[in-house]
């Protein structure tokens, strides 16, 4: 090797690349044709993505809406945008202190783009009418829009949607599930997206009656074990019940509730806990007192291991957004205020971080869309 002309073998420049973060890679594209075409390559790409997801760092990506007060001259898109709010990563500590602020997409032609899902780096989006997919990736400001779904006849207030990155295949899912008969909404027909194959497919196997009533219109649904879970209603039976659908064998599949909540709760949401799930209820006791609960189902799968981890009729939460790892309950206790909930203690803390309504979501920093996306316009990004 020459002094004058050092030259490092390139699968130990692809190593070092693959140690950094994605928004200082896509700079490195500019710096010379061979890394460009290692850093844009499938391949590299799919490691990335792999390695990031590997070293478990501990980000959030949240999203806070904050609406404000626009001026008459104002076109009616600004105001949308205005409402919408913003996106942050956020560190997971006691606080969820700001990590980096992330620029969100005004794309053209879309107004009503509504947030669907976030997996593996990735946000979904739903805009109608009509009915179209897009897949965000806010470290590198590339979008995609999705082929559509082209049924002859649904509505998408008429069914529930889903997104999720399936680990073992390296793929990007979208899932629809459509009811057509209104009348019993019931779920009679499913479909899938992939977007390593890129095309729709029709899904069989729906469980058989009696018929499922899903929430309508529903984006709230966990995504553990390379499986997506959604709250099933037992329209006939009147109970709830765990709905599940394998991305890797696209099959379903039920896991029961407890019964205690699934007899009278009026109110269920469903979320991830480590490797398993939890659910959280509200229902009145025999005083008419308002109690909201959480059960986690310590093993995965297993219908007799549901733990109650509080069950209390103080604080009255009008939403259970998260349990973090340490324990601890993320609350909306009212509208605009967030607190932190230790069941251990019952004792609260406000989150100062979080103002106006809120998403919250864990988030890996990747490449993903930079082989196929397209550049957010730097004119289309708002604060």
């Amino acid at each position: 090797m020459s002094q004058n002309n050092p030259f490092i073998p390139l699968h130990i420049v692809e190593e070092i690349l693959l140690n950094l973060d994605g928004k200082t890679l896509i700079q490195c594209v500019f710096i010379c044709r061979d890394w460009n075409s290692l850093i844009t390559s499938p391949n590299f790409i799919s490691g990335h993505s792999n390695r990031a997801f590997d070293s478990k760092k501990e980000v959030l990506l949240i999203k806070c809406y904050r609406p404000k007060e626009t001026k008459s001259s104002e076109s009616v898109r600004e105001s949308i945008v205005k409402f919408e709010g913003s996106y942050s990563l956020h560190l997971d500590n006691d606080q969820f202190d700001l990590f980096r602020t992330v620029k969100s997409p005004i794309i053209e032609g879309y107004r009503g783009l509504t947030r669907m899902g976030t997996s593996n780096g990735i946000i979904c989006f739903v805009d109608h009418p009509p009915i179209n997919f897009v897949l965000w990736n806010p470290t590198i400001q590339r979008y995609v829009f999705l082929p559509r779904l082209t049924l002859l006849t649904w509505d998408l207030h008429r069914s529930v949607l889903a997104f999720g990155f399936n680990r073992r295949s390296n793929d990007f899912k979208v899932v629809v599930l459509v009811c057509h008969n209104y009348e019993v909404s019931s779920i009679d027909s499913a479909y899938v997206f992939s977007y390593l194959n890129w095309s729709w497919k029709h899904v069989t196997g729906i469980p058989p009656p009696p018929p499922r009533d899903l929430k309508e219109g529903s984006f709230d649904r966990v995504l553990i074990n390379g499986a997506l879970h959604w709250i099933v209603w037992n329209k006939i039976e009147g109970y709830p019940f765990v709905l599940t659908f394998d991305l890797t064998h696209e099959v379903f599949g039920e896991i029961l509730l407890p019964r205690s909540i699934a007899n009278d709760a009026y109110s269920l949401s469903i979320m991830a806990v480590g490797d398993s799930i939890a659910v959280s209820s509200k229902k009145k006791n025999k005083f008419s007192e308002r109690i909201w609960s959480v059960w986690i189902m310590k093993q995965y799968g297993i219908d007799g291991s549901w733990t109650n981890k509080v069950s209390t009729n103080e604080l009255h939460p009008i939403e259970v957004l998260d349990i973090r790892k340490n324990g601890d309950i993320i609350l909306e206790k009212r509208a605009g205020q967030f607190v932190r909930y230790n069941p251990s203690t019952s004792t609260t803390k406000v989150l100062r971080a979080l103002d106006g309504s809120v998403f919250i979501g864990n988030h890996v920093e990747n490449l993903c869309l930079l082989d196929k996306g397209e550049d957010v316009n730097p004119n289309q990004l708002m604060i």
